[in-house]
């Protein structure tokens, strides 16, 4: 699902509201813009497909580059 602009500014300006947060109305642009690339890079990640047999790990483990 894309975000539109109008919903971004919908949900920043809403969310604002509901935290009694003052947004200077100099940085609100900045705001939706990186609502909106923020809803982008969120359905890449949704969009992955993933098998429905996988299961999760229960411990997060990066280890160190080349260990493994």
């Amino acid at each position: 699902m894309n975000m539109t602009e109008d919903q971004a500014a919908d949900y920043v300006d809403q969310m604002a509201a509901a935290l009694g947060l003052d947004l200077d109305p100099a940085h609100r642009d900045g705001v939706i813009a990186n609502m909106v690339r923020t809803a982008e890079i969120a359905d890449l990640v949704m969009d992955f497909p993933l098998p429905v047999d996988l299961e999760p790990a229960f411990v997060f483990d990066p280890g160190v580059a080349g260990e493994r």
